[in-house]
């Protein structure tokens, strides 16, 4: 199915809905890795929740894995699928196994998949829950309490040794530091501790840099942006109970729940920066009742 052998033309559509052409040196860099395309291609579908579209010498073929693709991928995919106006159409998807629908029709494609996008959206409506709490609840949450008398202690001034202690001891490296731009659109990684159970090494070592919301889960990463966002726009703090579904490496859904801290900070060079550090709280309880646990 994913074949390299194929000799035909091939992208593959990133969580953002960009078409990368297969061999493109700038996608093998964004993916992080340097296996030979043919199976680089099948990861990319299988485990990061890309979209791989190709043009067949008799039609087009569409390979995707509904449990880890994002929306915009899927957007991308129905609109790539309209323009080719083929012949014949085939659809593979990746459940437990792989299925291939054949169509003959632009108008049955397009039905196939927009209704694993109308699924994919229902099935994760209520995998990222929040609830804010009041500052005031901040001495219920040490690790969180020290890391602000800390920022209060350096008058909001940022430096990631004389943070380290906290960010070792305490808050057992659930900590991140984030660059945003003027609007926060973008949320640059600057460091990210290694205590979250869902990234991989791969995915730490290659995270800085990164944007926010450039996370094997784009759904979850999407929201938790919000938080950092509401954050930097509001001037303050922010402190907020989570309750997720979070997919990793393997594209298994992690249950976590966690209280965490937002703090706008700068660095000794005036720069903006984010502070985020987190707290695994079991007793966080924002699910609506009667929904069932993953």
């Amino acid at each position: 199915m994913l074949n390299p052998r194929y000799n035909c033309s091939e992208w593959l559509i990133d969580e953002d809905g960009y078409l990368w052409p297969v061999g493109l040196p700038a996608l093998r860099q964004k993916l992080g890795s340097d296996l030979p395309w043919g199976y680089l291609k099948r990861y990319a579908v299988e485990n990061v929740g890309y979209c791989l579209v190709a043009r067949r010498s008799q039609g087009v073929h569409v390979c995707l894995r509904p449990e880890v693709i994002a929306q915009p991928t899927l957007a991308a995919a129905i609109y790539w699928l309209i323009e080719q106006r083929a012949p014949r159409l085939v659809i593979s998807v990746l459940r437990q196994t792989w299925t291939h629908r054949l169509l003959t029709s632009d108008a049955s494609a397009v039905s196939l998949l927009s209704a694993e996008a109308d699924a994919r959206l229902v099935a994760r409506r209520d995998d990222y829950l929040c609830r804010r709490r009041s500052l005031a609840d901040l001495p219920r949450f040490h690790p969180l309490a020290e890391l602000m008398r800390y920022v209060h202690e350096r008058s909001h001034i940022y430096s990631r040794e004389a943070c380290q202690r906290l960010v070792d001891g305490p808050l057992r490296r659930r900590a991140l530091v984030l660059a945003p731009s003027d609007d926060a659109s973008r949320l640059t990684i600057k460091e990210w501790g290694s205590g979250y159970r869902t990234y991989s090494r791969l995915w730490l070592s290659q995270s800085k840099g990164l944007n926010l919301e450039d996370q094997r889960d784009v759904a979850y990463a999407s929201k938790a942006a919000v938080g950092y966002r509401a954050a930097w726009t509001e001037r303050q703090s922010v402190l907020e109970d989570v309750d997720a579904r979070v997919l990793d490496e393997d594209g298994k859904l992690n249950h976590v729940r966690y209280t965490r801290m937002i703090i706008p900070m700068v660095d000794a060079g005036g720069q903006p920066m984010l502070v985020g550090a987190s707290v695994v709280n079991p007793a966080v309880d924002i699910r609506p009742k009667g929904l069932q646990e993953p």
